[in-house]
This record gives structure tokens, C-alpha cells and sequence, in this order.
């Protein structure tokens, strides 16, 4: 199966964050970077690293990441009022989507491999996870492709861990 073939012909135009106005979307450095040369945008048009309250860090941010926290602030896309991604279109389409951060590209999976579960559609109304009961099956290109962004996941994390500070500091996202 082509999951990514059946997603770009599916109508639900998946983002987690098309209308919540509590989740987030955390974004590593390098893909904040990238972001940035792509559309020319300043980091304060499409970044977040303004304080969290307790209760949305429990919420929304699994303990793995919790380390990545620097004085309750974990650096994220901005959204709109309706709660949707600055970069989400008025049809709700990703208008970023051929250089969107890792953490879009992964979803709507997940992988737990100490749970022993692999990759998995973490999102119950999704029209593959409705049509395979969950259990959609991933062609060997497929999981190397989600385990090539996991890889890639885990380096932006260890990037982010050792250079927030200096990096919310110089571009002047700890004032705001």
C-alpha cells in the first residue's frame, strides 16, 4: 500500500493542528531554519516560544520531550485565532507541505518500538485507519521512509536540546 498516494487523494486535508486551539506542534531548529530561507518569512511570523502553562505541557507535551522544555517554553508553530497553523490555507491545505518540519512529515504515524508496536496511525477518523481497521498495511519503502524521519527526529532533538538557549536568545524569542 502507497500511503502517501492515499493521503494526497484523501479530502480531509490532515493536519493536527487544522482547528485546536490547545495542541501544538513542536518544530526543532534546523526545520524552523529551513522554513525561514524557504518563504522568506521573519521567525516571529510563524514561531512560538512563549511560555506554557502546567496544565498544556501535561496535555500536549509527552514526557520524552518534556526535557526539551527551557523555563516552560517549547519553541512551536504559531497558529491562528481559530486555533489552526499560521501555515494552513483557507481550503486548510499545508501551504509549506514539500518542506513542512519532520514531526508533519511523520504524521499521522508514530512509533514506539520499545511498545514493540512499530509504526501505527495514530489517528482514529482517518479514512485509512476507518478502511484497514487500524491495521494499514506499510510496504518496506514506506517504513524505512518513517524510520529515515524518526532518525532525522531524534538528531533535531539533540540539536535543539544544545542550542535553544543560544538560538531563542539571538533571534529574540525569550522577550516575547
Amino acid at each position: 500500500m502507497n500511503y502517501l498516494k492515499f493521503c494526497s487523494k484523501c479530502k480531509d486535508n490532515c493536519c493536527c493542528l487544522k482547528d485546536d486551539e490547545e495542541g501544538i506542534i513542536f518544530i526543532g531548529i534546523l526545520d524552523a531554519i529551513k522554513i525561514k530561507k524557504k518563504t522568506g518569512k521573519d521567525f516571529s511570523e510563524f514561531l512560538d516560544f512563549s511560555k506554557l502553562t502546567s496544565s498544556a505541557i501535561k496535555k500536549n507535551i509527552e514526557k520524552s520531550y518534556r526535557k526539551m522544555l527551557l523555563d516552560h517554553r517549547l519553541l512551536r508553530m504559531k497558529k491562528k485565532k481559530n486555533g489552526a497553523c499560521v501555515f494552513l490555507n483557507k481550503l486548510g491545505v499545508c501551504s509549506i507541505h514539500n518542506f513542512r518540519p519532520l514531526i508533519c512529515r511523520l504524521y499521522p504515524f508514530d512509533y514506539y518500538p520499545k511498545k514493540g508496536a512499530g509504526f501505527f496511525n495514530e489517528i482514529p477518523e482517518c479514512p485509512i485507519q476507518v478502511k484497514y481497521k487500524g491495521t494499514m498495511p506499510l510496504s518496506k519503502s514506506e517504513i524505512n521512509r518513517l524510520k529515515k524521519i524518526k532518525r532525522d527526529m531524534r538528531i533535531d532533538d539533540n540539536f535543539y536540546i544544545k542550542n535553544i538557549k543560544k538560538f531563542s536568545n539571538d533571534n529574540k524569542l525569550l522577550s516575547k
